[in-house]
């Protein structure tokens, strides 16, 4: 695949994570790193729905990312930062002064200040989660 439809394709999960709706070409053809027509977009954004990547809800509407849309986004097209180690310190304090069985909105707002929120998560590890919740359930069971 070209890198333009690789760009399209970043733009259309992009702009629907954004806004939950459809894209159109007009849409993708307005941003300024795409440089081609609503025209060229669109027999692109046919050709990437042909291979699975996207999807159209309805024939008025624009394109939705597939499951495969989003699994190539991930892998092949979305970038990452890292944290650095003043962050990576805060969160760390921040997710063991409220247990390790849960990430809270206070972790979420503090990450928050860098950047999109819409764009930014964390990932707790469940381990002791569950192992809490077993023990949990072996004392009301009496065990």
């Amino acid at each position: 695949m070209d890198d333009r439809k690789l760009k399209i394709l970043a733009a259309v999960v992009d702009e629907y994570v954004q806004t939950g709706e459809p894209v159109g070409s007009k849409t993708i053809a307005a941003l300024p790193h795409i440089n081609v027509s609503a025209a060229t977009v669109r027999n692109d954004m046919a050709v990437l729905e042909q291979l699975g990547l996207l999807e159209q809800p309805h024939t008025s509407a624009g394109r939705i990312p597939t499951f495969n849309g989003y699994r190539l986004y991930i892998d092949k097209l979305m970038t990452t930062e890292t944290l650095s180690e003043k962050e990576r310190q805060r969160l760390d304090d921040m997710l063991e002064a409220q247990g390790s069985d849960k990430c809270s909105t206070e972790v979420f707002h503090h990450l928050q200040g860098g950047g999109d929120p819409h764009r930014q998560a964390a990932v707790c590890d469940p381990a002791d989660y569950i192992q809490r919740q077993h023990q949990k359930q072996s004392l009301s069971a009496g065990v």
